[in-house]
């Protein structure tokens, strides 16, 4: 096997009529989703790398979630975080990806329909002030437990803006409730609303740890076009999905409503931007470990979304899932 995507059947995405999905959503949502992912995969030069399980990785996980009373509740969400870090951070050492995984797993577990009362009804940010949360016993417990170990493993100035994404998070979670049923007319909320509900800025700290990359300096200034590239990434290789589930409240779907755009236009100026992105980081970080780094994360990646049967997105290309979360 060479590759995970045959992209034979791919054309360009400027090539197809501008409308929004409305008449027949399955079939132009495959045809929309087909041609901007394909598009995505070539401007950014994806290359598919045979994905490797990592048992050491799977067992020291298996050693803490075992502690957890919640563990098979939450079973999905830990195979998630194993999946997106044996992907995308293969590169980081033993440690490092551990605290990955865990994070993954328990804010993902945090991001399902129910979240929003848990979240608002827990008092997390407060209980986090005053040690409450210490006597918890329960998922945000253990949450701030796994978010102090971030110290260890990342430079001091990365570690706060991890720990700060995940405050937003818990927020954004907060403000979907409060939202729902609202209407949207704002471009700047969209963005805002999506911004803190994507943790972008601790995936994007995740790539370089103090191991290999103690100065911050290093990688800085490429950190706000990591932030989107995260972002909308998600976005793109999310949307077929949703489409499917009948998501209208998704990021494509709200900007092209208050952009007054299409649902193609709106994702091919998405990839557009997501594109540029990436090469721009390329271009800031030159030659050299960091850019390795980043190119290592950014592959994989996009790997981490082809590969999950959750994005189905053999719909839509000619590629293999890679996870069987029941072989986890």
């Amino acid at each position: 096997m060479t590759s995970i995507v045959n992209y034979s059947t791919a054309g360009d995405p400027n090539t197809e009529p501008s409308h929004p999905i409305s008449a027949e959503p399955q079939r132009e949502a495959t045809v929309v989703a087909r041609k901007s992912v394909t598009y995505f995969l070539r401007e950014v030069h994806y290359s598919f790398s045979p994905f490797q399980r990592d048992p050491e990785l799977e067992a020291r996980v298996k050693d803490i979630t075992r502690t957890w009373t919640y563990e098979e509740q939450i079973r999905p969400q830990i195979i998630t975080g194993l999946a997106i870090t044996e992907a995308a951070y293969p590169h980081l050492t033993m440690k490092t990806k551990v605290g990955v995984a865990l994070f993954t797993a328990s804010t993902t577990a945090m991001d399902g329909p129910e979240t929003p009362n848990k979240v608002a009804s827990s008092g997390f940010h407060r209980k986090l002030c005053d040690g409450a949360i210490y006597d918890e016993g329960n998922i945000f417990a253990d949450f701030v437990t796994i978010l102090s170990g971030t110290w260890q493993c990342y430079p001091p100035f990365g570690s706060n803006m991890i720990m700060v994404s995940a405050l937003q998070f818990m927020n954004a979670s907060i403000l979907e409730g409060l939202g729902n049923g609202a209407a949207i007319t704002s471009r700047s909320f969209v963005e805002y609303r999506r911004f803190i509900g994507g943790m972008p800025e601790a995936y994007a700290y995740f790539i370089w740890e103090k191991a290999r990359f103690p100065d911050e300096r290093v990688y800085l200034k490429v950190l706000p076009d990591a932030v989107s590239y995260i972002n909308f990434t998600n976005d793109i290789m999310s949307f077929y999905k949703e489409v499917l589930e009948g998501d209208t409240t998704n990021y494509i779907s709200d900007r092209a409503r208050v952009t007054s755009k299409s649902i193609l236009e709106t994702l091919q100026d998405t990839v557009d931007e997501t594109v540029a992105a990436h090469h721009r980081i390329r271009s800031i970080l030159g030659e050299g470990a960091a850019r390795d780094a980043w190119d290592s994360f950014a592959n994989g990646y996009i790997s981490f979304h082809l590969g999950d049967p959750r994005y189905r997105l053999r719909d839509l290309l000619d590629c293999e899932y890679l996870f069987n979360h029941a072989e986890y």
